[in-house]
């Protein structure tokens, strides 16, 4: 499935279980921008074809931006990726991954955008006594 139709799908999906207008524009403006940013080396990409990097290089260009704004980027990116896995139009949610497929124990970059997201205060440090099962 094409990036920009899955963006499409996954609107009316959020618009179905009533999100909020304002948050479904604000979604579809970055996942828009995602898409352009993607297009600069593959022309009409297919979600399939999205990898860990390319989520990560977008993410960096938010870096500097206001918590609310990284979050919102991070949260839409987060919620067509998962939406695309569950559909099973993807193999694997390209925000969940901070390692190299197939290279086992090294990292690709030190600034996961999880790292950043706790960092700036979206996601809880880990260890913070928090019970991951609830």
């Amino acid at each position: 499935m094409r990036l920009a139709r899955a963006v499409d799908l996954w609107m009316g999906e959020l618009a179905r279980a009533g999100r909020t207008a304002s948050t479904r524009d604000a979604y579809g403006r970055h996942l828009n921008k995602l898409i352009d940013h993607l297009e600069r080396t593959k022309p009409d990409p297919d979600a399939r074809e999205v990898t860990v990097n390319d989520c990560r290089t977008f993410l960096d260009n938010w870096i500097g931006a206001s918590n609310s704004t990284v979050c919102t980027v991070h949260s839409a990116m987060m919620g067509l990726f998962k939406w695309l896995y569950l559909e099973g139009e993807i193999d694997e949610n390209p925000m969940l991954g901070s390692r190299v497929h197939g290279v086992s124990g090294r990292k690709t970059s030190p600034w996961s955008p999880s790292l950043v997201l706790r960092w700036r205060g979206c996601l809880p440090a880990r260890g913070d006594g928090r019970s991951s099962s609830a």
